[in-house]
């Protein structure tokens, strides 16, 4: 059963609760920033799953999201004007449900319902950027807060940060960490309420090319760009 779900950095969605299986094979098979959108109608099978299943990791992790599909449009601006970090799901994931035209119509009425998950995010977005410009900078001091930011989901960009982390834990540094570890964080606006909790002084950014961030940040905001390997090579940190 979806077995073709081995891969990294996207969210998903299913059409209901189903069996209440489906929702922890693909946790299984999901990393683990990875969440999983179920869009059920039903509270009485959405309660009966919930007793046939253990969910509490994934709720606690949140990476187990249930959303009425009674009004889905309500329910997804309301998920993302509390949780602006998690990326949109953008694969629905059908199961048994093998009729082109009833996929084809889930996807067609979770993709309108996301107009107004997005209006929600991009209101959270406008809103941090313009915190942040009203910040004004003097220079970086000799002891800078630092937040160490990105949304690079790749494997080996999450170790790199991680170690990043710890060694600025070990030189004893102000900073605020924000990795795509967990759903939350995986998101642009994820990094800037980072940015902003700190009120940095100096941003690094993992994998990331300054570029994603220059135009989000005030210009006089010092930032670095760490890059892996070949990438390294290929992009200058400022």
């Amino acid at each position: 059963l979806y077995g073709e779900c081995s891969y990294e950095g996207t969210n998903v969605s299913l059409p209901g609760i189903m069996t209440g299986v489906e929702l922890l094979v693909l946790a299984g098979r999901l990393p683990t920033q990875c969440a999983i959108f179920v869009v059920e109608a039903d509270p009485l099978r959405l309660r009966l799953a919930m007793q046939l299943h253990d969910y509490s990791v994934l709720i606690d992790s949140g990476r187990g999201v249930f959303l009425d599909a009674r009004d889905l449009a309500a329910a997804l601006r309301d998920f993302f004007t509390d949780h602006p970090g998690y990326d949109f799901p953008r694969t629905l994931f059908t199961g048994a449900l093998r009729a082109p035209a009833r996929v084809a119509e889930l996807q067609r009425r979770f993709e309108s319902a996301g107009e107004a998950a997005l209006q929600a995010q991009g209101a959270a977005l406008v809103g941090v950027v313009e915190r942040l410009g009203q910040w004004s900078f003097g220079g970086v001091p000799a002891a800078p807060r630092i937040a160490l930011v990105s949304v690079d989901q790749r494997l080996e960009s999450l170790e790199q940060g991680r170690r990043l982390a710890r060694g600025l834990s070990a030189l004893g540094a102000a900073h605020a960490v924000c990795l795509p570890e967990t759903p939350e964080r995986c998101h642009v606006v994820a990094g800037l309420l980072a940015i902003e909790s700190i009120e940095a002084d100096l941003v690094l950014s993992v994998n990331v090319g300054v570029e994603r961030w220059r135009a989000l940040l005030p210009e006089d905001l010092p930032i670095g760009a760490i890059m892996l390997g070949a990438e390294a090579a290929a992009k200058s940190v400022i």
